[in-house]
């Protein structure tokens, strides 16, 4: 490959490790996607830690093959509130100081817009106007969207830390869970959703549990490797709900059985079915949720760290953007 033309992002996730190589014009050329669950407490840390240097290792090798201009090395959730084994994780894996290499654990602001461009940038996402953007990954559900007022508009971001991995630790125990954890699940989700988020827009998804149900909404088989083929799915509510209650009531031999589903998911998709559930019914407008396989990695895969160049563009156009 051409050393001018590509650049990677390596996006450091509380549950998975994806590696995106994209050209000059942000076209996607690769990307691939390993579990690492570092939220999984049923694990001790050293073992988790030892499965993210892993994957870490793997994407260092095939980074040097691919011979890259630039490349991104971040973390999120995760690594915010455990800073110390972003470096540990770094310090352990050989090789990995390459010259064209930088490396940052994104700010929720950063992560939430870099979401939010790679939305409003993808020429499939060009008809929805006004997105209700989430991330839901394994620490954390990042939401952004923009607030009207007269001629103009504002940029406005929130963070929940309740992830599929918080919700998972703290709610689910054994199998099958049954209603009563799924209502009070729902309980807590409910109580932590922050009453500022807009309703009547259009949901749009990404990150993990997003794509995992688009993948078991159109039964592909895992693994990951072609996300694009998930890109614009638009999931209706009434599959959800169905699903969502199948999960709740199978045991975790059942679930792993799920089409599409990749058995590495299978303990974590029923908090993240009903979080997706519950935004849904209480925020869009339409009776369905739209998918997007981008999500934050693909904006730092294109712009690398330097976040003020595509959100001035949107400043511009829209004229701000705030936090709450």
């Amino acid at each position: 490959m051409d050393r001018k033309k590509f650049s990677a992002a390596v996006d450091l996730g509380t549950n998975s490790f994806i590696l995106t190589v994209v050209d000059e014009k942000g076209k996607l050329i690769f990307e691939k996607l390993v579990t690492v669950a570092l939220g999984n407490e049923d694990e001790k840390m050293d073992i988790r830690i030892e499965r993210a240097r892993d994957a870490l290792k793997f994407f260092v090798e095939k980074l040097r093959r691919m011979n890259i201009e630039r490349i991104h090395i971040f973390g999120t959730q995760f690594f915010r509130k455990n800073p110390e084994l972003f470096e540990l994780i770094l310090q352990g894996v050989e090789g990995l100081k390459l010259d064209n290499a930088e490396f940052k654990i994104l700010t929720e602001r950063e992560e939430a817009l870099f979401s939010y461009l790679s939305v409003k940038f993808d020429p499939d996402m060009y008809s929805i106007e006004a997105p209700l953007v989430v991330d839901i990954g394994g620490g954390s559900v990042e939401t952004v969207f923009e607030v009207f007022g007269g001629i103009s508009s504002n940029i406005e971001y929130h963070s929940f830390e309740m992830g599929v991995w918080k919700l998972t630790n703290r709610f689910i125990s054994d199998f099958p869970i049954g209603q009563k954890i799924r209502r009070k699940m729902r309980e807590f989700v409910m109580e932590h959703l922050d009453e500022k988020l807009p309703k009547n827009r259009d949901l749009v998804g990404i990150g993990g549990t997003f794509v995992t149900l688009a993948n078991m909404f159109l039964k592909k088989s895992p693994p990951f490797d072609s996300f694009d083929q998930l890109n614009n799915t638009r999931i209706p509510k009434m599959w959800l709900e169905k699903m969502n209650e199948k999960l709740f009531e199978f045991d975790l031999s059942k679930i792993e059985k799920i089409e599409g589903l990749p058995k590495d998911r299978a303990k974590i998709i029923p908090g993240g079915s009903l979080l997706v559930l519950t935004l849904l019914e209480s925020f869009s407008k339409k009776d369905y949720f739209t998918v997007s396989s981008k999500g934050c990695r693909y904006s730092v895969a294109h712009f690398g760290f330097d976040l003020e160049t595509p959100v001035r563009v949107l400043r511009t156009l829209q004229g701000g953007e705030r936090s709450t």
